[in-house]
């Protein structure tokens, strides 16, 4: 199942319109915000709006690009006294460019779309708050955040699909997200700086749907927490070593899945040598398939012990299960895995358990 976030995003860098011309203005300037064109460094800084004045832009509807763009280093950024900023009407995008952009404090409401990116040293979105539209018809409610720290600290309410690359972007924050999860430990914006994407967070799916979650790369995903809804059906891969990051180690290590009854995950966990001799050929490139649930999934670091101890729950049964499948195929590493569980078919809490070959 390849993820839609990998296929499209509503708030794409390459759709969103091309700004307004530059501007080197310091301070809030308000006529700047109602333009939807805080460009240049130190621009819309400090602003402060309260009640009715914090709604954007104040005397239309709409921006008039339909897009609040911050674009610069250290612009946009609130006291902590201010009002969350509202967009007037749904259907129009936030944008944040440039190093310490949109960030300590910057708390904006019914965004269509976000996209929040950094080429250099990072920081943008981060400490910042914004809850986008629900069922929004204008927009698919998508955030990006790419570029070092970019989105780090954050809290995100009401996303569509997330789209996190770089350098622990998406750390330490708080997501509610509808759809799919794309975290990869390589940024478009600064490809030097990478690894630690979207670790000690917690990803909160709130649509009993189709989701799929990809953590690719150095320690993505990392002592995150993952939740999903009843009904869910998932496809999660954890791949260390996936194509275009760089290769690495650590993938998904101590992160923590949340399954709600009648959830169906499929985990692909990939990131090991391959080419141990101490490693049977029926441990590598695991997939796992969960059918049921109601309990809580643990992935322990590769590097601390046994591979194949990546994927575990607390339950005894499962332990049990993992066990005996272990010994079943070390003992006939060319038969298929699932023929070690006819004992345990009338198991109501795990129904099937795969591994491809």
């Amino acid at each position: 199942m390849q993820s839609r976030s990998q296929q499209t995003l509503g708030a794409n860098f390459e759709v969103l319109s091309a700004g307004a011309e530059k501007a080197l203005r310091a301070g809030c300037d308000v006529d700047l915000l109602n333009q939807g064109a805080c460009v240049g460094d130190d621009v819309c800084v400090g602003c402060d709006l309260p009640g009715a004045n914090a709604v954007l832009p104040q005397q239309d509807n709409r921006f008039p690009n339909n897009e609040l763009r911050c674009e610069g280093n250290r612009t946009c950024s609130q006291n902590v006294s201010s009002a969350t900023f509202k967009f007037a009407s749904p259907g129009q995008v936030m944008v944040c460019i440039g190093d310490v952009t949109c960030t300590d404090v910057w708390k904006v409401s019914n965004v269509g779309a976000a996209c929040c990116s950094s080429a250099n040293d990072g920081d943008t979105c981060s400490n910042s708050s914004f809850n986008l539209t629900a069922n929004d018809a204008l927009c698919q409610n998508d955030v990006c955040c790419d570029g070092t720290r970019v989105c780090t600290n954050s809290t995100m309410d009401d996303v569509e699909s997330l789209l996190c690359r770089g350098l622990l972007a998406c750390s330490d924050s708080q997501v509610i997200l509808e759809q799919d999860l794309y975290c990869n430990a390589t940024s478009e914006s600064n490809p030097s700086s990478s690894g630690s994407t979207c670790t000690n967070s917690s990803f909160t799916f709130v649509a009993n749907d189709t989701h799929v979650v990809d953590c690719l790369g150095d320690f993505v995903c990392e002592d995150s927490t993952f939740s999903f809804n009843e009904n869910s059906a998932i496809s999660f891969e954890c791949d260390s070593e996936a194509a275009g990051t760089g290769g690495g180690q650590g993938a998904c290590n101590e992160a923590t899945i949340n399954l709600a009854p009648g959830t169906q995950l499929e985990h692909h966990y990939h990131g090991y040598d391959e080419d141990q001799d101490d490693l049977p050929r029926n441990r590598r490139n695991r997939r796992n398939r969960l059918l049921g649930g109601d309990w809580t999934h643990l992935f322990p670091s590769p590097k601390s012990g046994d591979p194949f101890a990546v994927f575990k729950t607390f339950q005894e049964e499962l332990s049990k299960m993992a066990d005996a499948c272990d010994a079943y195929n070390d003992a006939s590493a060319n038969r298929p895995f699932p023929e070690c569980f006819p004992m345990y078919v009338n198991n109501p809490r795990l129904l099937e358990l795969s591994v491809s070959l």
